[in-house]
This record gives structure tokens, sequence and C-alpha cells, in this order.
């Protein structure tokens, strides 16, 4: 006997919106309570011995100092954000987000396109 489960999984909530959907605690107000999702938190040596890696792994790279700046750790040169794009670890930055003002294919502000 066989059987196929599709779901999605909500974490503080009732009803998912997507695959994973995570509600906040305490979404607005004066509370000091803390919400937020903590991403895996490794050293570039473990990052760089990583075997089976899959697209679009995310990691905190919390000691660069650690391994070699080699092979698919090759661009991890600063504690930070990475994510794994099948062959190295990419930072993920500003400069992979954001487009130059003004760009005509790329920006999304309609005011500063001059006409």
């Amino acid at each position: 006997m066989c059987n196929t489960i599709f779901c999605q999984v909500g974490i503080n909530t009732t009803s998912p919106q997507s695959t994973l959907d995570i509600v906040a605690k305490n979404p607005a107000g004066t509370t000091t309570g803390t919400d937020g999702m903590l991403i895996p938190r490794v050293d570039r040596l473990s990052a760089q011995n990583m075997s089976g890696v899959e697209i679009s792994t995310i990691i905190y790279v919390n000691d660069y100092t650690t391994g070699s700046q080699t092979a698919q750790a090759q661009n991890i040169d600063a504690n930070g954000f990475y994510f794994y794009n099948g062959s190295v670890w990419e930072k993920i930055n500003k400069t992979l987000l954001s487009y130059p003002t003004g760009s005509i294919t790329q920006s999304f502000r309609s005011a500063d396109h001059d006409g």
C-alpha cells in the first residue's frame, strides 16, 4: 500500500497560506518577546566540507577564519549569510538584492525614469 500526502505546515497558525507559513507570535505592539527565524550557523570549515547540499540552502557563516577559501567555500570571505547555488556558496548581500536607480529594465521606482 502506498499513500501520497501533500500538506502545508503552519507555525503559530492553524491555516497556513503556503508550504511553510510562520506567523509571528507578537506581530505588532510594544512586546519585548523575540520573533524570527534562526538560520543554521556554521564556520567556513563546516561549509567547505558539507556534501550533498541542496541548491538554495541558506547558512550563516559565523567564523570565516577556519578552513580555506577554496572549492565550494571560495566565496566565503566574511561572516554573513550565504546560499548554495549548486556548486559554491554565494554571499547574500545588498548588491545581489538591488539594482541601480534609473535602470529601466530592473528598477521598480516609477519616479526615477524621467519620462
